[in-house]
């Protein structure tokens, strides 16, 4: 039990010092080649142990997808989405990667201009207001 707290706590001061270099527009972004599906169930999985009497289903991605980016960002993403989505479900949450043309390759983002980058950052990993 101690253990999970101080981890809540680490994770928490994580969040605010990201937070923190976000607003000042210097990002550590880190970026790896990252299984999607370990990130998504990760979250599942996550989600789960609330016990919010909510259920979720992962439509989980073949296990070859990979996707650059920094891990730490690309779950609280998903983490996130899923929490506003579950803010507004009623019984169901269903987690499932759409491939469409629009992304980014790592090559591009590299490129932006920096605040254009941290922008795109910043507003992924902020949560709706509920």
């Amino acid at each position: 039990m101690i253990d999970k707290d101080i981890e809540a706590l680490n994770t928490l001061i994580d969040e605010i010092m990201t937070y923190a270099k976000l607003e000042q527009g210097t990002p550590s972004l880190d970026f790896a080649e990252i299984t999607l599906f370990d990130v998504l169930d990760q979250v599942a999985v996550e989600t789960e142990a609330l016990k919010t009497q909510k259920e979720i289903e992962l439509v989980a991605p073949p296990l070859y997808v990979k996707v650059d980016a920094e891990r730490r960002y690309l779950h609280r993403v998903v983490q996130n989405l899923v929490g506003n989505a579950f803010a507004i479900a009623i019984t169901k949450c269903e987690l499932q990667v759409v491939f469409t043309a629009t992304a980014w390759p790592l090559s591009v983002l590299k490129m932006m201009v920096p605040e254009f980058r941290n922008k795109i950052v910043k507003e992924c990993l902020k949560p709706l207001p509920v």
